[in-house]
Protein backbone atom coordinates (compact mmCIF):
# COMPACT_ATOMS: atom_id res chain seq x y z
CA UNK A 1 0.00 0.00 0.00
CA UNK A 2 2.86 2.38 0.81
CA UNK A 3 4.38 1.83 -2.64
CA UNK A 4 1.04 2.61 -4.28
CA UNK A 5 0.75 5.92 -2.37
CA UNK A 6 4.33 6.83 -3.29
CA UNK A 7 3.73 5.96 -6.94
CA UNK A 8 0.53 8.01 -7.10
CA UNK A 9 2.25 10.97 -5.45
CA UNK A 10 5.10 10.79 -7.97
CA UNK A 11 2.59 10.86 -10.81
CA UNK A 12 0.65 13.81 -9.45
CA UNK A 13 0.38 16.88 -11.65
CA UNK A 14 2.85 18.75 -9.43
CA UNK A 15 5.56 16.14 -9.96
CA UNK A 16 5.01 14.97 -13.53
CA UNK A 17 7.40 17.57 -14.96
CA UNK A 18 10.13 16.63 -12.46
CA UNK A 19 9.89 13.00 -13.57
CA UNK A 20 10.07 14.08 -17.18
CA UNK A 21 13.10 16.29 -16.57
CA UNK A 22 14.86 13.34 -14.94
CA UNK A 23 14.48 11.23 -18.08
CA UNK A 24 15.55 13.95 -20.50
CA UNK A 25 18.68 14.72 -18.43
CA UNK A 26 17.61 18.01 -16.85
CA UNK A 27 20.27 20.68 -17.45
CA UNK A 28 21.75 18.52 -20.22
CA UNK A 29 18.43 18.13 -22.05
CA UNK A 30 19.09 17.78 -25.78
CA UNK A 31 16.04 19.93 -26.53
CA UNK A 32 17.46 22.79 -24.44
CA UNK A 33 20.97 22.83 -25.91
CA UNK A 34 21.50 24.16 -29.41
CA UNK A 35 24.91 22.46 -29.66
CA UNK A 36 23.10 19.12 -29.64
CA UNK A 37 20.91 20.08 -32.59
CA UNK A 38 21.11 17.50 -35.34
CA UNK A 39 22.30 19.23 -38.48
CA UNK A 40 21.58 17.87 -41.95
CA UNK A 41 22.72 19.37 -45.26
CA UNK A 42 19.22 20.86 -45.67
CA UNK A 43 18.92 22.31 -42.17
CA UNK A 44 20.39 25.47 -40.75
CA UNK A 45 20.05 26.87 -37.24
CA UNK A 46 17.93 30.02 -37.54
CA UNK A 47 19.16 31.76 -34.37
CA UNK A 48 22.63 31.30 -32.91
CA UNK A 49 22.27 30.01 -29.34
CA UNK A 50 18.85 28.41 -29.85
CA UNK A 51 17.85 25.00 -31.13
CA UNK A 52 15.88 26.67 -33.93
CA UNK A 53 14.91 26.22 -37.56
CA UNK A 54 13.02 28.16 -40.22
CA UNK A 55 9.60 26.58 -40.76
CA UNK A 56 8.64 29.01 -43.54
CA UNK A 57 10.33 32.12 -44.90
CA UNK A 58 9.03 34.14 -41.94
CA UNK A 59 8.37 31.65 -39.11
CA UNK A 60 11.01 30.16 -36.79
CA UNK A 61 10.36 27.21 -34.47
CA UNK A 62 12.74 26.94 -31.54
CA UNK A 63 13.37 25.60 -28.08
CA UNK A 64 12.02 27.73 -25.27
CA UNK A 65 13.88 30.93 -24.52
CA UNK A 66 15.69 31.54 -21.25
CA UNK A 67 16.92 34.76 -19.70
CA UNK A 68 20.51 33.51 -19.98
CA UNK A 69 20.15 32.67 -23.67
CA UNK A 70 18.45 36.00 -24.43
CA UNK A 71 21.39 37.89 -22.91
CA UNK A 72 24.33 35.62 -23.77
CA UNK A 73 23.43 35.21 -27.44
CA UNK A 74 21.86 38.65 -27.97
CA UNK A 75 18.60 37.05 -29.07
CA UNK A 76 16.70 40.35 -29.24
CA UNK A 77 19.33 41.74 -31.62
CA UNK A 78 19.04 38.57 -33.73
CA UNK A 79 15.24 38.89 -33.74
CA UNK A 80 15.51 42.48 -34.93
CA UNK A 81 18.08 41.72 -37.64
CA UNK A 82 15.95 38.82 -38.95
CA UNK A 83 12.71 40.81 -38.83
CA UNK A 84 11.16 38.68 -36.08
CA UNK A 85 8.51 40.83 -34.38
CA UNK A 86 6.40 38.32 -32.44
CA UNK A 87 6.90 35.36 -30.10
CA UNK A 88 4.27 32.69 -29.59
CA UNK A 89 5.21 30.92 -26.34
CA UNK A 90 3.73 27.42 -25.97
CA UNK A 91 5.45 26.72 -22.66
CA UNK A 92 3.09 25.80 -19.83
CA UNK A 93 3.61 27.57 -16.52
CA UNK A 94 6.04 25.56 -14.37
CA UNK A 95 6.74 23.14 -17.24
CA UNK A 96 10.07 21.27 -17.18
CA UNK A 97 11.47 23.07 -14.13
CA UNK A 98 14.77 21.17 -14.20
CA UNK A 99 15.46 21.26 -17.95
CA UNK A 100 18.00 23.60 -19.47
CA UNK A 101 18.32 26.81 -17.48
CA UNK A 102 15.25 25.96 -15.41
CA UNK A 103 12.51 28.43 -14.52
CA UNK A 104 12.18 31.83 -12.91
CA UNK A 105 10.20 30.77 -9.81
CA UNK A 106 8.16 33.97 -9.49
CA UNK A 107 7.07 33.78 -13.14
CA UNK A 108 6.92 30.03 -13.82
CA UNK A 109 8.59 30.40 -17.21
CA UNK A 110 12.20 30.09 -18.35
CA UNK A 111 12.35 33.82 -19.14
CA UNK A 112 10.52 36.99 -18.28
CA UNK A 113 8.22 38.02 -21.17
CA UNK A 114 8.83 41.64 -20.15
CA UNK A 115 12.38 41.22 -21.49
CA UNK A 116 10.88 40.88 -24.97
CA UNK A 117 8.22 43.54 -24.61
CA UNK A 118 10.81 46.17 -23.65
CA UNK A 119 12.33 45.77 -27.11
CA UNK A 120 10.67 48.31 -29.38
CA UNK A 121 10.93 46.08 -32.46
CA UNK A 122 8.88 43.32 -30.76
CA UNK A 123 5.21 43.97 -31.37
CA UNK A 124 3.66 40.85 -29.87
CA UNK A 125 4.26 38.24 -27.20
CA UNK A 126 1.55 35.61 -26.81
CA UNK A 127 1.47 33.06 -24.01
CA UNK A 128 -0.56 30.06 -25.15
CA UNK A 129 -0.01 27.08 -22.90
CA UNK A 130 0.21 23.82 -24.78
CA UNK A 131 0.10 20.45 -23.01
CA UNK A 132 3.15 18.34 -23.57
CA UNK A 133 2.43 15.11 -25.37
CA UNK A 134 4.36 13.03 -22.88
CA UNK A 135 4.09 9.34 -22.27
CA UNK A 136 5.29 7.57 -19.14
Amino acid sequence: MLFKQFFLQMLSAANIFNIQCFFCQGKNCKHENYTKTIQTPDSKVALHGLNSHWVTDNIVASQRLSSRIINEFKILYQFKSLGIVAVLNLQELHEHPKCGDGLIPSIGLSYDPEELMKEKSMSTHLQISNDDSYVL
